[in-house]
């Protein structure tokens, strides 16, 4: 009675394994507050099944709030899966939150510094001159998951001079770096993103 018990309960975690990217979305807990549900103000949702790709997008108070969610596959065939939160903040600053997991006997493992490469300010800036002072290297990273293909683009975002006290020509002085990006290439054979 005990290994038919045993069986079955086998039997039923297999059929409950997620296999759609909005399954592994519904099954995902750490999605950002905003987001632990499909919310009300989802103005469109895009599942796109094909390429294993969620995105979420609200106008809350008149600002977009935007939720993805994917995975990427290594060569193993294991899958990390990213999530990526951004509220483009309207008036204030922007908010961004990306983060990448296992999921493993029913846990999900936060795997960001594993798979993520470093990327900092000097990444976007011009390499021919110094750095800036410190209080203009104050940004906000966006990682823009991507929908086709396995490559991430990094964005930057100025803080908000109001919330911050910022200088007066912080927006001068970081006008051409938010013009640049990197792109964070997907390894499947060492499973984590390269800097490209």
């Amino acid at each position: 009675m005990k290994a038919a018990t045993f069986i079955l309960a086998n039997l039923m975690i297999l059929t409950l394994q997620a296999q759609t990217i909005r399954e592994w979305y519904d099954r995902f807990p750490h999605k950002h507050q905003d987001f632990i549900n499909v919310p009300d103000c989802a103005d469109s949702v895009l599942t796109d099944t094909k390429n294993a790709f969620l995105f979420i997008k609200c106008w809350e108070y008149g600002v977009p709030v935007e939720n993805t969610f994917t995975y990427f596959v290594k060569a193993d065939k294991s899958k990390v899966f990213a999530y990526r939160y951004f509220n483009d903040g309207g008036a204030g600053s922007p908010e961004s939150l990306t983060r990448f997991y296992t999921f493993s006997n029913g846990t999900w493992t936060d795997v960001t510094k594993q798979v993520l490469p470093a990327v900092g300010f000097s990444d976007f800036w011009d390499k021919t001159k110094p750095l800036p002072a410190a209080n203009y290297q104050r940004v906000i990273y966006e990682y823009v998951l991507p929908r086709f293909g396995t490559t991430i683009v990094v964005k930057v975002h100025t803080e908000s001079t109001v919330d911050n006290f910022i200088a007066a020509d912080y927006y001068d002085v970081l006008a051409p770096v938010l013009k640049r990006t990197v792109q964070l290439v997907w390894n499947r054979e060492l499973g984590k993103f390269i800097k490209n």
